[in-house]
């Protein structure tokens, strides 16, 4: 009898990226007809009021001295993909989108982060998140080096590991999927939508290859000695 392989990807993380995908390019045709103003405060009230959602929930989880459950974590990817969608509607301030998505995270993690080791973690690397995706990915390992600052270290290590496999099998062909979506649309583009393309192309390119990588590297370098003592 021939052993049935199981999919690479779980079918879960499947229907969270064809799910994810499709709110991300359904919000980046929303930007469109953002002209900035109070349309652009709403946006970005809509993404911090997110982003607090999102570290609110995984840090309740991890209070409670676990990891999340799969269920958990499409919960969690619905409140990232409200981010999606309220990051898109600012791309029509595309000099400052990066600028307002920073610091839509920086007031999610700032409620939420408590040891002086993550949010040094935290600031060092956040600066050079540019979408969501890496948001999602910083935040997750500053509240697993909060943890190990507190002394829940091997709770810390199962939460970054489930991090990595997280970007792995469902971030990272999410974002191959919007990378595709985005360069089939290029000829299509003139003027600021063609910039704001080019620009998230770039992004997501950067982050996937080198933003993220580094980002977890450095939360694994720091999980993998006591923190200092303070």
């Amino acid at each position: 009898m021939v052993e049935e392989k199981k999919p690479a990807v779980p079918d879960w993380a499947v229907k969270l990226i064809l799910g994810g995908s499709a709110i991300a390019v359904g919000g980046y045709v929303v930007y469109y007809y953002v002209s900035g103003g109070a349309a652009a405060d709403a946006a970005k009230n809509e993404l911090t009021y997110w982003a607090d959602e999102y570290a609110r929930e995984f840090k309740k989880i991890t209070d409670e001295g676990r990891i999340p459950t799969q269920a958990e974590e499409y919960a969690l990817q619905k409140k990232a993909e409200r981010m999606d969608v309220a990051y898109a509607k600012l791309a029509s301030i595309y000099d400052k989108a990066p600028y307002i998505l920073l610091a839509a995270f920086g007031i999610a993690a700032g409620a939420w982060l408590i040891h002086k080791l993550a949010r040094d973690y935290w600031d060092t690397h956040v600066k050079d998140v540019r979408t969501p995706y890496a948001g999602y990915i910083c935040l997750r390992d500053s509240i697993a080096i909060d943890l190990h600052a507190a002394g829940q270290t091997t709770l810390a290590v199962a939460l970054h590991t489930q991090t990595e496999t997280m970007f792995a099998q469902l971030y990272m062909p999410m974002m191959q999927v919007e990378i595709a979506t985005l360069q089939a649309q290029i000829p299509t583009l003139v003027g600021t939508q063609l910039i704001w393309a080019q620009f998230l192309i770039q992004s997501l390119q950067i982050e996937m290859t080198s933003t993220i990588p580094a980002i977890m590297a450095a939360a694994a370098s720091i999980l993998a000695v006591p923190p200092p003592i303070i």
